[in-house]
């Protein structure tokens, strides 16, 4: 609902060979804003592979790529939406601590994102106790929302796997061949990754509307 509030029309979710009850849940449905399709990822190789495994779905059309257990806000999403070219969102660190249901410590352990005049630099993966206090309490964190052109899946290809023997949607970014902007991101970011977290996540959505 917040991604169709931001302009997107269609979503392609990324979903295993076992998706049945993804697909029936979506038939029962009342779509009026959105069509919704599957793409299968036949392996859990990497967020890079998930990327790829979308391409014939996506085409050429440009699109965003944002977790599907993470709740955005509205703005970043619409800011991602609107840009011309490849950009993240870069989530304000003390914004995160104060606005999301991520404990603090996680947070801190989130990835780093420098910039130069507006353009990606570098992606600073689990940084150290001493990068995160030289970065600031303002420092701009990767929350995994990204506007990508086609050109994404040239770079995925051309990735090797990483030390834990995947696929990384980072190590495709920095493949990527121009430009990637980062667009300051304020708010908080909810995540949906474990259990535990649904009771909170609920009470705070439990007042907005969705509309489809």
């Amino acid at each position: 609902s917040a991604l169709v509030d931001a302009g997107i029309e269609r979503a392609v979710l990324v979903v295993g060979p076992e998706h049945e009850d993804f697909r029936r849940h979506i038939d029962s449905l009342d779509l009026t804003r959105l069509t919704i399709d599957l793409a299968v990822q036949v392996n859990p190789l990497g967020t890079a592979d998930a990327v790829l495994s979308a391409e014939a779905a996506v085409g050429e059309e440009c699109f965003l790529m944002v977790n599907g257990d993470n709740y955005y806000p509205r703005q970043v999403l619409r800011d991602l939406a609107r840009h011309r070219g490849n950009a993240l969102a870069g989530f304000d660190r003390a914004a995160l601590v104060a606005e999301s249901n991520i404990p603090a410590e996680r947070i801190a352990a989130f990835a780093i994102v420098r910039a130069r005049d507006g353009a990606l630099e570098e992606i600073v993966e689990k940084p150290t106790a001493e990068v995160v206090r030289a970065a600031g309490a303002h420092a701009p964190v990767s929350m995994n929302a990204f506007r990508f052109t086609p050109e994404i899946f040239a770079a995925c290809r051309r990735i090797a796997p990483s030390p834990r023997g995947e696929l990384e949607i980072v190590d495709a970014v920095r493949a990527l061949p121009g430009p990637v902007w980062v667009l300051a991101a304020t708010g908080g970011v909810l995540d949906l990754s474990r259990r535990e977290d649904i009771r909170e996540v609920e009470a705070r959505l439990s007042g907005t509307e969705v509309s489809l």
